[in-house]
């Protein structure tokens, strides 16, 4: 009977155990973009919790979920978009990105002039530049 009571007594104090509501992240002082393409000037603020976000609101509330070991994040009113990384190739146009050039480690226009430059002595008069 004694096991009984302390398993019950075990599972109530689990049950009856705070959820952890701390950040690991929080940025504030944001214009936040919001679905619908809105901004709203009293949602300022994200908390971020195991790689993802948790919460919206003003920064204020938001703040209160810091910890020792939270990072925070003073974006000084600058534009903040929340998203997600969504990668995905259509199977027609992937081939086609393989023949053309790629401009992603230019650093400057003179680079990508160079590049067409280059692409242009490999092709017959008159062909096409991707």
């Amino acid at each position: 009977m004694a096991r009984k009571i302390i398993g019950l007594l075990l599972i109530l104090m689990v049950a009856c155990t705070p959820p952890d509501n701390s950040a690991d992240l929080i940025i504030y002082n944001a214009e936040i973009l919001l679905p619908g393409n809105k901004i709203e000037p009293e949602i300022n603020a994200l908390s971020v919790k195991n790689g993802r976000i948790e919460a919206l609101g003003n920064s204020d509330n938001l703040l209160k979920l810091a910890t020792d070991k939270t990072i925070k994040v003073d974006a000084k009113g600058e534009f903040l978009m929340p998203g997600l990384i969504e990668g995905h190739g259509h199977f027609s146009g992937l081939g086609r990105t393989l023949d053309g050039l790629n401009f992603l480690t230019a650093k400057s226009w003179d680079e990508i002039v160079k590049q067409v430059g280059e692409k242009v002595k490999t092709l017959p008069p008159g062909a096409w530049i991707y």
